[in-house]
């Protein structure tokens, strides 16, 4: 279900027709593994008009090396 749920939401994203930021905070409080999979999927597959804005408390369990390798900052 969180799969199809990313899958919509990158469709929509997808289809905006200026640059957009969007802002997730409190990502710590996320303790699903299914949730993390799901957004490391998200990531991936970002579209090139949208600047992800993640706010947390702590280093998040994401492959932050590789996404400052991939030029993000």
């Amino acid at each position: 279900m969180a799969g199809l749920a990313c899958s919509l939401l990158l469709n929509d994203l997808a289809t905006l027709p200026h640059r957009t930021v969007l802002g997730l905070e409190d990502y710590h409080v996320i303790s699903s593994q299914q949730i993390q999979q799901s957004f490391q999927g998200l990531l991936n597959h970002l579209p090139l008009t949208l600047r992800l804005v993640l706010i947390s408390r702590h280093d998040p369990s994401l492959p932050l090396a590789l996404l400052v390798q991939r030029g993000w900052e």
